[in-house]
């Protein structure tokens, strides 16, 4: 049997109460807070899983920084979907759109930082750039009894560009299909408050043939300059200039899409996967 996140830990607990001969594993996509109900739940799963599948290292590592006792049933697997990738010729053509699209695939936390692509998006907000156009995608009010004694504009995104009077992006809040949003925006713009430059959203966006611009410690996935831009720390004024970089330089978009989707391809052949996923479900 295998659960496909992490939140069914109360699952997999049960399951093995009532019968713990049977095989479990699980598949682990997020670095859990670190609180006092992260650390059971990390327990659990560590305790009853028979195998655990991480889609990073960082994962990985962090996921056994909150238990009392690692094991060896840890494998990793970064999933990109190579059915789904776009042809050359799509991205091709996609270059020459008139407008330039950006997009951000998170939901709202002061950890994500989706908040600085409001203030981005709101110095692009001019004439001279009326063809840079932002989505975001996801979650974008925090939903929290805290917000009662905070300035809506801190937990509410759309009411923070409504505010701010931007006209040159577009908010979507939570899509369960983003494949369509992959496949109409250019770059993936990520910029967290924490080391988190590593997750689905990347993966997802490099896979699609989308280079990354993000911020963070550490990097897993970007080569500077060749799929995407990794920046150790948020330069807002650089993020600006690379920004309008690729929409002066469609060339230099072009090129490093191709990039973005050969290096998903390179570190995601069929024959690795395939082995991977073997060894992971022969228990």
């Amino acid at each position: 049997m295998h659960l496909n996140h992490e939140n069914l830990f109360w699952l997999l607990k049960f399951i093995k109460i009532y019968n713990k001969n049977i095989k479990i594993s699980i598949n682990i996509r997020t670095i859990l807070i670190k609180n006092f109900f992260s650390k059971i739940q990390t327990n659990i799963i560590n305790t009853n899983a028979n195998r655990k599948l991480f889609i990073s290292k960082k994962n990985l590592i962090e996921f056994n920084n909150q238990v009392e006792n690692k094991k060896n049933n840890n494998f990793i697997l970064e999933n990109f979907d190579l059915n789904k990738q776009p042809t050359n010729h799509f991205i091709k053509l996609k270059s020459k759109r008139l407008k330039l699209k950006v997009l951000s695939i998170s939901n709202h936390s002061f950890d994500r930082g989706v908040d600085r692509i409001i203030n981005i998006a709101q110095k692009l907000n001019c004439k001279d750039f009326k063809n840079i156009e932002f989505n975001i995608v996801g979650d974008y009010r925090i939903k929290s009894v805290k917000n009662l004694f905070k300035k809506r504009e801190s937990y509410d995104l759309k009411y923070l560009a409504k505010k701010k009077k931007i006209k040159n992006l577009k908010i979507w809040g939570h899509r369960s299909n983003p494949i369509k949003f992959f496949k109409n925006n250019h770059l993936l713009l990520y910029l967290p408050r924490n080391d988190s430059a590593w997750g689905r959203n990347l993966i997802e966006a490099l896979n699609n043939g989308l280079p990354v611009i993000t911020v963070g410690k550490t990097n897993l996935l970007i080569i500077d300059k060749k799929n995407g831009h990794f920046n150790k720390k948020f330069d807002e004024k650089k993020i600006i200039n690379i920004i309008k970089k690729f929409y002066f330089n469609r060339k230099a978009l072009l090129q490093m899409s191709f990039n973005a989707k050969n290096i998903s391809n390179i570190n995601n052949k069929k024959k690795r996967i395939k082995r991977i996923l073997n060894n992971f479900f022969e228990y």
